[in-house]
């Protein structure tokens, strides 16, 4: 991952050794009773991408393996492998899998990343509030779905690395009800809870929030991109 490129990667559970430990190995035999090898069973938890479409629908089989692919939704695949195991493997948060590793959770990350995006694109800003640049956005209320997430450290970190903007002089509001695994937010920072009974996007254009990270993928009238450029710095690493 580079220069802002995030996404997440493929995690699997390990024994209290730190060995591998996935699925359930079945001995396979053929029709005249011969001893085969055998067959792991192994449920993967997932996103839907144009590349692992092969694994879901079965035209790709892997070898020695009984694949039951799960697509499910992104935060309900977190918290379930992070706090139940509920899976032999999964696709997880890269910064939850870091919580999770550094409390001595028993997982152990695979070096595939199924999504990747470049978090220059997901920053917006209301057109009215007057912020023309990220150093604008000191002192300012900025709206973000979890501050755990790994798309909202990812940009934490271009803000405070690349545009030097001081990340203790915001106001961050959260509006997931409960984080995907416990952690204890650094007291630094001025973080609260948006309030459920608000409405977000309705906050979001008028003054009650100048800036918001958005997790929706689309424009929204009256939002622009706050990075210009943004589109260069992607095909840049691409």
């Amino acid at each position: 991952m580079q220069n802002g490129c995030c996404g997440s990667s493929l995690y699997t559970k390990t024994s209290s050794k730190g060995e591998l430990r996935c699925g359930l190995l079945v001995p396979a035999i053929d029709a005249q009773g011969k001893k085969l090898m055998a067959i792991r069973q192994l449920t993967f938890a997932g996103g839907a991408y144009d590349r692992t479409q092969a694994l879901i629908d079965g035209t790709v089989k892997p070898e020695g393996l009984e694949l039951n692919w799960l697509t499910l939704p992104y935060l309900e695949i977190w918290k379930r492998m992070l706090n139940y195991y509920d899976f032999d493997a999964s696709e997880l948060s890269f910064s939850s899998y870091l919580i999770a590793r550094s409390g001595g959770k028993p997982l152990i990350a695979i070096p595939v990343f199924p999504a990747r995006a470049f978090r220059h694109s997901y920053i917006f800003v209301n057109t009215k509030s007057g912020i023309e640049k990220p150093e604008d956005l000191v002192g300012k209320r900025i709206g973000v779905a979890d501050f755990q997430q790994t798309a909202t450290v990812w940009m934490r970190g271009i803000l405070q690395h690349e545009y030097g903007v001081d990340l203790d002089k915001i106001q961050w509001l959260i509006w997931e009800k409960e984080s995907r695994v416990a952690i204890s937010l650094p007291k630094r920072y001025n973080i609260h809870i948006f309030p459920l009974e608000k409405n977000l996007m309705r906050c979001f254009f008028t003054a009650n929030s100048t800036r918001l990270f958005m997790r929706i993928y689309f424009r929204l009238y009256c939002a622009q991109i706050i990075f210009s450029g943004y589109s260069k710095t992607t095909r840049k690493w691409k």
